[in-house]
Order: structure tokens, then C-alpha cells, then sequence
């Protein structure tokens, strides 16, 4: 194409429009399509062995340091609050989530806080609940119909490692609601 248009083509104004099409999308719509795209279970994935692997490892180098709590507890706190949208599309069920997600928030950044044991049962009830709900999300996301990709592989593995997370979840439960009641060789 010649100088008089295409790429060589002189603008019209000095200002550049951008167009947007389509509604514009809030932060919740965005945090929905992020949990709704398959690609991102590895990302979920990837988050998972940060906080269940990762984390957990530093805290033993550094000798339980406030930091490393600090950043595990924000890490969890964020899975909870954006996964919580992607749930359902159904208000009702998302409201339900979303409160337990804001309890799983407050007892862990309370207990961070005030320290104790008063709020150790609950952390662990909670943290239960959520580790099977997102199971739950990142199964429905799996088995929806279509090729199985390696995003799906890879959040089969978050799942499943989500189930295990919960089963130590209820074995920490039973030691906390009756201490002794399970040998120590499984602690």
C-alpha cells in the first residue's frame, strides 16, 4: 500500500479511540472469568503446591516465622474470596459460600492475631468446608463435556490433592475435639 493509506496511512485526529465492546465487566465478572477458563486449573494447581508444599516448607527453615504465616494466610484467603464467585452462577448458593469463605477469612486472621487455641477448632472445621467446596469447583470444571486437555489433568491433581487436604482436616478434627484419640504414628 502506497503513503495515502494502510499503514502509512496519517491519523485522522491526534487522538486515539479505543472502542470497547460488549457491557463492561466489574471485578466479580472478572474474577469469575478467571475460575470459569480451563486454563486456569493449572494456575489453581500452581497456587495449591504454593500453599500446601511451598509455604509449609519455608515455615520449618525459618522456625514458624510471622512472615511466612502472614503470606500463607493471605495466599489462602485470596483462593477463598476470588474462587467463591466461580462457584455457581445461582445467588442463593453463592451467598452461602461467600459466608463461609468470610468465616474461613476472620477465624484464620483471628487466630493469626490473637494466637490460642480458641479459634483452632473452628479454623479447622472451616478450612475443611472450603477444601471440599473447591473440590467440588475445581471436579464440576473437570468433568464438564469436551477434550480432556491437560489444564483438566492438572486440576484433577488440585482436586484430588484438595480431598486429601480435607481428609487431614478431619483427622486434625478428631485430635482436636478428643486429644489422644489417634495414635501418634498417624499424626
Amino acid at each position: 500500500m502506497g503513503p495515502e493509506g494502510g499503514l502509512f496511512a496519517p491519523p485522522t485526529t491526534g487522538v486515539a479511540l479505543i472502542v470497547r465492546k460488549g457491557p463492561k465487566k466489574n471485578i466479580f465478572g472478572r474474577l469469575s472469568g478467571f475460575w470459569s477458563e480451563e486454563r486456569n486449573l493449572t494456575v489453581f494447581l500452581g497456587i495449591i503446591i504454593l500453599y500446601f508444599f511451598i509455604l509449609p516448607s519455608l515455615g520449618s527453615l525459618a522456625g514458624e516465622s510471622l512472615t511466612i504465616n502472614f503470606i500463607a494466610n493471605l495466599v489462602y484467603s485470596l483462593l477463598l474470596l476470588t474462587g467463591v464467585v466461580a462457584l455457581t452462577r445461582h445467588r442463593v448458593i453463592q451467598g452461602v459460600f461467600a459466608m463461609i469463605a468470610v468465616l474461613v477469612v476472620s477465624v484464620r486472621w483471628g487466630r493469626l492475631v490473637f494466637g490460642g487455641t480458641l479459634l483452632g477448632g473452628w479454623d479447622i472445621f472451616l478450612s475443611l468446608v472450603a477444601s471440599l467446596a473447591f473440590a467440588f469447583v475445581i471436579l464440576g470444571h473437570v468433568y464438564k463435556k469436551g477434550p480432556v486437555t491437560s489444564h483438566r489433568i492438572q486440576g484433577a491433581i488440585a482436586a484430588y490433592l484438595l480431598l486429601a487436604m480435607a481428609f487431614s482436616l478431619a483427622f486434625f478434627m478428631i485430635e482436636f475435639i478428643i486429644p489422644g484419640s489417634l495414635p501418634p504414628l498417624l499424626l
